[in-house]
């Protein structure tokens, strides 16, 4: 049995097949790819090996731990011979990132859904209420009509703001968001808007803006897709393999929330949208590692039992990625973010703290 895995090195992906899950095979395989692919690294380089979750792999217990995982994604860091402590290369700073909301209520075939409206306002009080990032939304409370969004009025929308870099390129990064029906197809996922079968597949989103401009180039690009689809299983496990091999570009994050048809959008909003508000929110005053965000959001939704939604957080980025408030950033929280002792003592705590809610305990981490 033969096992498939992809490793990000230097900014490129591989995909490798190993014969057992095996480090020293793993280890082995890297070497490969280093002298094929990059003849001025010295081949013995020392580095190590990262998982999809930003954790170490050291055994072989560890790596059958991560091809456990649906999406195995391992990245590679050399490890020179004079570091003793890490750069700041290391961090992705987000304070200026281009936040495009986009979303559809009121469909000509389909289901009504409140709640995308909700989300789609939670959204925007997050980013640009408390964040003070400049956030474009296609739903305007004031405009009853932007409840719907054809294909057409997406890709405007969408072209726009991708024309747009051209003269306004000091971006850090990127956030775009999506809220309403979502489905799959054979070229891969879809976002499913107004106008009657007629959808935008999510890679092509994320190809306009990895791939099609440099304006984004190593910097973080992340995709929220919060979608509303069927109930069929065999569907849906179809739906998180296409999903997961559509995310190749470098620095990416896509956090996929799946709600299958029979829950909806209620006119309360989803429960995925108000934990990540929530979480996020409370970063402004405890600075965290946004993958560190994002697990507490996925432990809160699954804690609800809610087994009829999925949420799936996948990254090709290689380095550690913290959202600051554009507008209440202190002196305070630049010394801290520079002290890497500081750093690693949060990345602690915060292990502490996720194995307490897997183990559903409480207590005071410090």
């Amino acid at each position: 049995m033969s096992y498939k895995t992809f490793l990000c090195l230097e900014k490129k992906m591989h995909e490798v097949t190993l014969a057992s899950i095996n480090l020293k095979s793993l280890e082995e395989r890297i070497l490969e790819l280093l002298k094929t692919n990059n003849k001025t690294r010295d081949p013995t380089s020392h580095f190590k090996i990262i998982d999809n979750n930003g954790q170490e792999i050291t055994n072989d217990q560890q790596l059958e731990i991560a091809f456990r995982a649906r999406s195995v994604f391992f990245f590679i860091h050399f490890i020179h011979k004079n570091e003793k402590k890490e750069s700041e290369d290391e961090y992705h700073k987000i304070m200026n990132p281009l936040v495009l909301l986009t979303g559809a209520a009121r469909y000509n075939s389909l289901d009504y859904l409140p709640g995308v409206k909700v989300d789609l306002m939670m959204f925007r009080n997050l980013f640009e209420g408390k964040y003070g990032y400049k956030v474009y939304c296609t739903y305007d409370p004031n405009k009853p009509e932007t409840e719907s969004l054809t294909l057409n009025e997406l890709n405007i929308f969408l072209n726009k703001h991708y024309s747009n870099l051209i003269n306004d390129n000091n971006y850090d990064s990127l956030i775009f968001v999506w809220c309403g029906h979502g489905n799959t197809a054979e070229e891969g996922d879809t976002l499913i808007t107004s106008d009657n079968d007629k959808y935008k597949l999510f890679k092509k989103v994320q190809e306009l803006f990895a791939n099609d401009t440099d304006v984004f180039l190593n910097k973080p690009k992340i995709f929220i897709k919060n979608a509303c689809r069927g109930n069929k299983q065999s569907q849906q496990r179809k739906i998180v393999k296409n999903e997961q091999w559509h995310n190749y570009a470098s620095d990416t994050f896509i956090i996929s929330s799946t709600i299958l048809e029979k829950l909806r959008f209620d006119s309360e909003g989803s429960y995925f949208t108000e934990c990540f508000c929530n979480v996020m929110s409370q970063n402004i005053t405890s600075l965290k590692l946004f993958n560190d965000n994002l697990m507490l959001v996925s432990k809160m939704v699954k804690q609800k039992a809610l087994s009829e939604q999925n949420i799936q957080c996948i990254t090709t980025s290689d380095r550690h990625v913290f959202l600051y408030n554009r507008n209440h950033l202190s002196n305070a929280n630049i010394e801290i973010d520079q002290n890497h002792l500081w750093i690693k003592a949060n990345k602690k705590a915060h292990e502490i703290m996720n194995e307490m809610i897997n183990n559903k305990q409480q207590g005071i981490i410090v």
